[in-house]
């Protein structure tokens, strides 16, 4: 069976790509401690030593310019997810003495729910603002379903940011002071990392 197939074959199992992906990461972490690496996409396969070094020499510049970037900097992961708000009961059928009122009713709620949400996403960007200028450079992506980020909660934003090491701890004191002054309007931040910067890395052939 040729080897492309085998590897297409083999990512489709999810236990053997959610393992192939901590071994990833695991050396990757090993490598950040030690030198500034650019992550290759898990899954990029090159079928001999030569391969590998012909595809550098051809994106040699490219490369040389990410480890400069790169360089002394690490990528930190930010979640916000909306909290729980309290909701109304509903009215017993009684009490909904008119169909107008009814609907009024439903309008209103209808307002509220839009209003709720403009100004979450407005407390939402003006987080991000804040995070972005305690970095270097920031990816933003499309927040994720429940079902992948485990959270019930509606996800807001989904951020990388990569920060410069020696400045790191005023970075997470930014996200600290920020995480508490929004708990209370229902905002959740979620801050992981360092990671290497798998976000940061470009993408020449995959990379």
């Amino acid at each position: 069976m040729p080897e492309d197939l085998v590897a297409d074959e083999a990512m489709r199992d999810i236990d053997h790509v959610g393992r192939l992906a901590r071994a990833h990461d695991k050396v990757l972490r090993a490598l950040a401690e030690r030198t500034t690496v650019v992550p290759a996409r898990l899954g990029s396969l090159y079928p001999s030593r030569q391969a590998v070094a012909a595809m550098l020499d051809r994106h040699r510049g490219e490369l040389s310019a990410a480890l400069d970037s790169l360089s002394g900097r690490s990528e930190w992961g930010l979640k916000v997810y909306r909290g729980p708000t309290e909701t109304a009961p509903a009215p017993r059928a009684d009490a909904l003495q008119t169909g107008t009122a009814y609907l009024r009713r439903r309008q209103a709620e209808r307002r509220q729910r839009e209003a709720d949400q403009d100004a979450a996403a407005r407390m939402v960007a003006d987080l991000h603002r804040a995070v972005a200028a305690a970095a270097h450079a920031t990816v933003t992506r499309p927040p994720q379903h429940p079902k992948v980020s485990g959270v019930r909660a509606p996800m807001l934003l989904n951020a990388a940011y990569l920060v410069d090491v020696a400045h790191q701890e005023t970075f997470t004191a930014v996200v600290r002071d920020l995480a508490d002054r929004h708990r209370e309007e229902g905002l959740r931040v979620q801050l992981t990392g360092p990671w290497p910067p798998y976000s940061f890395a470009g993408s020449p052939e995959g990379l």
